[in-house]
């Protein structure tokens, strides 16, 4: 299933790449240090991570992306890859509305590999809310809905910003509920053409999540990333 889902997303990228673009097309990577992976709240078990993502922009509105999660702890390896593609539109009103779907391949631990579709809407306005909407179709059949707010403070003579965000998120058809609130501060520091972001991310899982949290799951991370 895996194999099909990669090769399809590989057939739509070169028939897009093979298309006129309507704008410059730019590749973003982004890679993060995780003292440990947390999954919408729940501890993945496999302690220190490095993680990367690598997008392309086919159009103004088409981006392909592969995201991995190199577990450092214990037995070393790549334990996820991530095949994610997806459409946005960004409107005369400062609103940026978004659909994709991402494919979930496990390379270890024996979990089952799983797949969403998701919508999401994003408004350019002060706090910059944001709703998004998944549903997991392969694997266990649910919803999961996340609502954000987030800002950046601008640091005059530091060339860089204090990143505060927050979110909630909610399950609907496996826990049924309330599944897990975060709460994020790192500060972003240009170097060049590179954004460098120490962060601190605090999350509140529900009992229902993650039973072993305790309702509390702190991690730190720290983010380069550039486009080119």
């Amino acid at each position: 299933m895996r194999r099909w889902w990669a090769f399809g997303m590989m057939v739509l990228a070169a028939g897009w790449a093979a298309a006129p673009a309507a704008a410059e097309q730019r590749f973003h990577f982004t890679g993060d240090f995780v003292s440990s992976y947390i999954f919408r709240g729940v501890d993945q078990h496999e302690g220190a991570s490095i993680q990367g993502s690598l997008s392309y922009d086919l159009f103004d509105t088409v981006t392909a992306s592969v995201w991995s999660n190199l577990r450092l702890a214990d037995r070393i390896g790549l334990s996820e890859l991530d095949y994610d593609l997806r459409w946005s539109y960004l409107t005369a009103l400062r609103a940026k509305f978004v659909a994709g779907a991402v494919y979930y391949d496990y390379t270890s631990g024996g979990r089952r590999d799983s797949a969403e579709l998701y919508v999401g809407a994003e408004w350019n306005v002060p706090a910059k809310p944001a709703l998004y909407l998944y549903y997991d179709f392969l694997h266990r059949p649910g919803l999961y809905a996340e609502a954000s707010v987030g800002h950046r403070f601008l640091l005059p003579g530091y060339q860089g910003t204090v990143d505060l965000s927050a979110a909630l998120g909610f399950d609907s058809g496996r826990h049924n509920g309330f599944h897990t609130g975060r709460v994020s501060v790192g500060m972003t520091r240009l170097l060049g053409d590179w954004r460098l972001t120490p962060a601190v991310d605090l999350w509140f899982p529900s009992d229902a999540a993650d039973p072993g949290a305790n309702g509390f799951s702190p991690a730190f991370r720290f983010t380069v990333s550039r486009s080119f």
